[in-house]
Order: C-alpha cells, then sequence, then structure tokens
C-alpha cells in the first residue's frame, strides 16, 4: 500500500508539472503575440505620424512634389512594416518562455532552464510521458491489490499462514510416535 501512495504522489507531481508547463506554454504563446502585435502597431503609429510628415516635408521641398514624396515615404513605412511583419517569430516567440517557466515552477527553471519553445515543447511531451508512466504504474499496483487481496487469495493466505504450519506440526508429530 506505501508502494502505492508513493505512485499516487509521483502521478500528482507529474499532473502538477504538465498543468505548469502547459500554462507556461500558452501564457508564452499569447503574450508574445499580443506584445508582437501592440509593438508592430505602436512602431506603425509613430512612423506614420513622426517620419511621415518630416519625410514628405523634406523629400518634397527637395523633389519639388509633396505628392511624390508622400508616395516615396509611404513606400518606406510599408516596407518596414512588412520586415517587422515577417520577422515577429524570431523577434516575439521565444521572448516570454523563460519568464514564465520560471514564474510558475522556479526550483524547475534553476535545474533545467526552459528558454524556447522548443525546449518547452520537449518538456511537455517529457511530462506527458512521466504522467502516462505514472498512470501505468498505478493502474498495475491496483491490479496488483485486487489480485492479492482477493476473497480465493486471502483464504488461501489464511490456509498457508494458519492451517498448514498447524498440519506439518501435526503429521511430524505422528511420524515422531
Amino acid at each position: 500500500m506505501e508502494k502505492l501512495a508513493q505512485e499516487v504522489r509521483g502521478y500528482a507531481d507529474a499532473e502538477i508539472d504538465d498543468v505548469k508547463l502547459q500554462a507556461a506554454k500558452g501564457l508564452s504563446r499569447g503574450t508574445g503575440a499580443m506584445a508582437g502585435i501592440l509593438l508592430i502597431v505602436q512602431v506603425a503609429a509613430a512612423l506614420v505620424l513622426l517620419l511621415a510628415f518630416g519625410g514628405v516635408l523634406l523629400l518634397g521641398e527637395w523633389m519639388g512634389s509633396y505628392g511624390y514624396a508622400a508616395l516615396i515615404v509611404a513606400g518606406v513605412l510599408l516596407l518596414l512594416l512588412i520586415i517587422l511583419w515577417l520577422c515577429r517569430s524570431v523577434l516575439f516567440k521565444n521572448t516570454f518562455v523563460g519568464l514564465f517557466t520560471s514564474m510558475l515552477s522556479p526550483e524547475d527553471a534553476k535545474v533545467n532552464p526552459i528558454s524556447t519553445q522548443k525546449q518547452l515543447d520537449e518538456a511537455l511531451a517529457r511530462s506527458k510521458n512521466r504522467v502516462r508512466r505514472s498512470e501505468e504504474n498505478i493502474s498495475a499496483r491496483i491490479q496488483n491489490a485486487r489480485t492479492y487481496y482477493a476473497p480465493k487469495n486471502l483464504v488461501s493466505m489464511g490456509v498457508k499462514r494458519d492451517v498448514v504450519p498447524v498440519l506439518l506440526r501435526l503429521i511430524g508429530r505422528r511420524k515422531k510416535k
């Protein structure tokens, strides 16, 4: 029974670790995506307001046409926005993984730091395997306990423990006589 209790504790620990890692994965992905979008929007707004206005005035005076200057400035800003959009996964994908894993399980973060989505996915796979093994061990222990404590086994164990020694002693006494 003690081993069963240890297995159940191990299973609970594995489940808790799995929930922590799932939470870290979800929070890091969600926060990373949100931060990326917010940053892109802020950069786009600031660029549109400051660079576009100043660039149009400067280029328009140099070229002699404010219309062409506005078109050039808009193209440059669009190019910058496209570059940011294409680099968003590199810039923001792994930014919050380490933060959330260290917040949710600081003792694990010291031993086995997780700082990328790939490491987080690998840790989740290991955690799921640990949970599955714990479930299998608990099921096997429960099945063994059912078999061991089945009425027919209890009777036979009782006979072996109580009746057989008495019979052997009696048989031994009869042979001596």
